[in-house]
């Protein structure tokens, strides 16, 4: 007698995002110290965030703080792991910052200004998001930010 397959549907409702690239020298809780300062936010709680590339789980360190007030999540991501870099297309990035919620959370000026004032970082930029690919690897980001 066969047993019963049981397969299950996992829905995610897609979830609004910024993204900026980061290059900085510093480690992750550096840089996390100074979103923190810039933002006036409490990025902290280093999680791991999965990728799969191929048939390689890759692991990335991250930061996260969800605003009460505003109900958006801060989070600041490795683009480097021990395996290697999380989005191709960004090599030369050390880190992204992601603010995401339910609606569009700052203008994109805004977002970069605050960073671009940082001595700590050399470089940032926002990211524009808009091939497939690169869509479905930052929601999928995203997502396990959220849950």
């Amino acid at each position: 007698m066969g047993g019963k397959i049981v397969h299950k549907l996992k829905i995610q409702k897609p979830i609004s995002f910024l993204v900026a690239g980061i290059s900085s020298h510093e480690k992750i809780f550096i840089v996390s110290n100074e979103l923190n300062r810039l933002f006036n936010i409490k990025l902290d709680g280093l999680q791991t965030i999965d990728s799969l590339k191929g048939d390689t789980l890759k692991h990335f360190n991250a930061y996260s703080y969800t605003s009460e007030e505003s109900g958006f999540l801060y989070s600041i991501i490795s683009n480097r792991g021990s395996e290697g870099v999380l989005a191709d297309n960004y090599r030369t990035l050390d880190y992204f910052f992601i603010i995401s919620g339910e609606s569009k959370p700052v203008t994109e000026n805004l977002f970069i200004n605050k960073m671009k004032s940082s001595k700590l970082f050399l470089a940032v930029s926002y990211l524009d998001i808009n091939s497939p690919k690169e869509i479905k690897l930052f929601q999928e980001i995203v997502n396990q930010l959220w849950s």
